[in-house]
């Protein structure tokens, strides 16, 4: 009896001790430590300008379309830029004005080679809860899982295994240009949470004079959009009505009709409204938080 129980320990240790080493070795299959997380491509053209760019240095829409202080914004959009078309994109915003990268993205993502890279969940909430700074740290982290010179496989690129020859995040790789940087933290396909909101508030009250904000998320539709409205509002709240802001923005990002669609929902419409008329109770001094 004591034998057979020895050796069922002895099977069930050896069980663990391979299980903890196909775990270790995930990152291989494009894998991270959590096996519901995946290291994931952010687009398969890293070379192209980044989708849905736009920029009110060059604005394009309709002639029904309340443009009024547009040009004075001096900000642009798009999704997420690799390393390898960052000087592309820089070319594309065609400003002398100092730049700032305000990332509004909550899950964790970086550079691989050239490469943009996250970590992603199904719903692409892998890091939900976690404030901007709580994002930061969790993003070191989880970049540090991928070893250099090892291959990577990718999760929706099985194909085409990499070496790993670097590993940056962004705020160091958007340094090297001479970009300042802002992390908004806002989950995928939410509005943003009060305390990211009001850390914005806070950037826009203090913000350098005559520079150049680029905001993205991932495919820089929702939360870049949805920044750049409140930018607009918090610029122009006294001169132009909310649905006019709302509707410019949306024109120069030229959505379509269903990603259109979501900024007029209850929900938005309801975030928007609270946002404008913080704006219009603030007076341009912004002193107390929005809600």
């Amino acid at each position: 009896m004591t034998k057979k129980i020895h050796f069922n320990f002895t099977k069930a240790l050896i069980i663990c001790v391979i299980f903890s080493l196909v775990l270790s070795n995930l990152l291989v299959n494009g894998k991270s430590p959590s096996s519901d997380i995946h290291i994931v491509l952010d687009t398969l053209h890293y070379t192209e300008i980044p989708k849905n760019f736009r920029s009110t240095n060059n604005i394009n829409v309709s002639h029904s379309i309340n443009t009024k202080g547009m040009e004075n914004l001096n900000i642009s959009g798009s999704s997420q830029f690799s390393k390898a078309n960052l000087p592309l994109l820089i070319k594309s915003i065609n400003t002398n004005l100092p730049i700032i990268d305000i990332d509004l993205r909550q899950e964790s993502h970086g550079f691989v080679n050239e490469m943009s890279i996250s970590f992603k969940n199904e719903k692409n909430n892998a890091n939900l809860g976690l404030s901007s700074e709580e994002v930061l740290l969790k993003e070191i982290e989880d970049l540090n899982t991928i070893e250099l010179d090892k291959f990577l496989t990718f999760y929706n690129d099985e194909k085409n295994p990499i070496i790993v020859k670097s590993v940056e995040n962004e705020s160091l790789v958007i340094s090297k240009n001479s970009i300042g940087y802002l992390r908004i933290a806002v989950t995928d396909s939410t509005l943003p949470n009060k305390d990211e909101v009001n850390k914005f508030i806070t950037f826009v009250k203090n913000q350098p004079k005559n520079t150049h904000l680029h905001f993205h998320c991932k495919e820089g539709i929702g939360r870049t959009t949805t920044f750049m409205i409140l930018y607009d509002m918090m610029k122009n709240y006294n001169d132009i009505p909310m649905e006019a802001i709302i509707n410019r923005q949306i024109a120069l990002a030229k959505l379509d009709e269903k990603d259109s669609r979501i900024f007029y929902d209850k929900n938005h419409t309801e975030f928007f409204t609270s946002f404008y008329n913080y704006c219009k109770a603030s007076k341009d001094l912004f002193l107390s938080p929005w809600q």
